[in-house]
């Protein structure tokens, strides 16, 4: 997946000095470079890196949460409902909508709203209405929260929202709650 760059702008700054001009001689500006980042973008592109990591059955449970922050317990559900993903389903494909990201009036939170579409098959069933090897797919949303942190943006919780198209692909997301 190809992330697009944020924007940047040219600004120049006036400086008027209290009393006119210097005693040394006017004050010229010069032109400068200042970086300016969308940061709904920046936001929403942490949630699309976050599932694409998630559908490389490849990557290590661990190594998807990477964008995740230490400070919410959702990286510790996260965690536990990759790894359960991992043992038994190969993912096979999935297909992502544009990310939509509302950030809360307070700068400090946000909400990712991703469409998502993922296939699989099943590799180990613990439910008697799983088979090995039948194909999964699961449609809806895909729905996260960031918190800003010091260091940036990170994000907090991931969930899904949506059907299994198939039944054995209805604990794709996670084991089932007794």
């Amino acid at each position: 997946m190809r992330l697009s760059s944020a924007w940047k702008s040219s600004v120049v700054l006036v400086v008027a000095l209290a009393g006119g001009a210097c005693d040394n001689g006017p004050v010229s500006p010069s032109p400068g470079s200042v970086s300016a980042t969308d940061t709904s973008e920046v936001i929403g592109q942490m949630g699309v890196a976050f599932l694409n990591r998630f559908v490389a059955s490849e990557v290590s449970p661990e190594a998807c949460l990477v964008d995740f922050t230490d400070a919410c317990p959702g990286k510790r559900d996260e965690l536990s409902d990759i790894r359960y993903n991992r043992v038994h389903f190969d993912i096979l494909g999935s297909r992502l909508g544009q990310p939509t990201v509302r950030i809360a009036t307070t700068g400090v939170t946000a909400n990712i709203s991703i469409p998502c579409a993922f296939d699989s098959r099943a590799i180990k069933c613990d439910t008697p209405d799983c088979v090995v090897g039948s194909m999964g797919y699961v449609t809806g949303n895909c729905t996260l929260t960031s918190v800003r942190e010091t260091a940036g943006w990170r994000l907090c919780t991931s969930n899904f929202s949506g059907i299994a198209v198939t039944p054995s692909a209805q604990f794709f997301f996670g084991p089932p709650i007794e």
